[in-house]
């Protein structure tokens, strides 16, 4: 399912599961049950099979959305898919309210495994035998209409809880698509920048000074600023013979 689409699904009765040699035997199990006046059956691979999709993802989608999964127990049976998907089913029905008791062997009329070789897991639970002469009554107790109707109850809910569960994700999206176009710009942090250079052709100032300007000295006064250790400043005087370019 896309996430961006809402969620679609059909509510089956019962949907035959099936090894792959056995397609047409399922589809045949499947008109005979309707015949019969059991609604809306599937085969798995007629009504869920996509191609490029796994077998799994087919599987989990059939037992999401059907009310009873009818095992078609033919010697083409036993292989490690299909008594992997037997176990999966299991626990479901075990797990899941809503499958308890939904998981149904059936025994065809041609080609059907002996009762020795029925797994174990499956051995426990009542089988629907074709050949058998109460065929037809065991079929209307087990599709019982009240029992349907209350199967697909919880379907439905189920239904609603993955479509509320869709549109949240769809607002969050559209929330999160809205902050992303309505932010502003990232700005930098305020701060010296010592990476950046200075314009060609200008020259840093230098800082403007602090307190009272020095005195001013007259032409002939040299002024020594102090060093470090705070001694005082030497004033220099130049004699007036000096100036005058005089000696004596």
């Amino acid at each position: 399912m896309n996430s961006s689409e809402p969620y679609r699904a059909k509510f089956f009765t019962f949907v035959v599961l099936h090894a792959s040699e056995d397609a047409i035997v399922a589809q045949r199990v499947k008109t005979r049950l309707e015949d019969m006046g059991v609604p809306d059956g599937a085969t798995l691979s007629e009504d869920f099979f996509i191609a490029g999709r796994s077998h799994m993802t087919c599987f989990q989608e059939a037992m999401e959305n059907s009310a009873f999964i009818i095992l078609l127990l033919t010697k083409n049976f036993p292989c490690n898919l299909c008594l992997f998907q037997t176990d999966t089913a299991l626990m479901q029905s075990i797990l899941h309210p809503a499958k308890k008791d939904s998981v149904i062997p059936f025994l065809p009329e041609t080609n059907a495994l002996e009762c020795s070789q029925i797994p174990m897991t499956l051995s426990m639970l009542v089988t629907l035998n074709e050949s058998s002469p109460l065929f037809s009554r065991n079929v209307s107790n087990t599709f019982n209409p009240t029992r349907i109707m209350e199967k697909k109850a919880l379907w439905y809910q189920m239904q609603r809880r993955k479509l509320q569960a869709c549109w949240e994700r769809q607002q969050a999206q559209q929330n999160l698509a809205a902050l992303n176009l309505g932010s502003a710009p990232w700005v930098p942090p305020a701060g010296p920048r010592p990476w950046s250079a200075e314009p060609s052709g200008q020259q840093r100032r230098p800082p403007a000074p602090r307190g009272p300007p020095p005195a001013q000295l007259p032409p002939d006064h040299y002024n020594i600023t102090p060093g470090q250790g705070g001694i005082p400043p030497l004033i220099i005087t130049t004699p007036a013979w000096f100036r005058s370019g005089t000696t004596t």
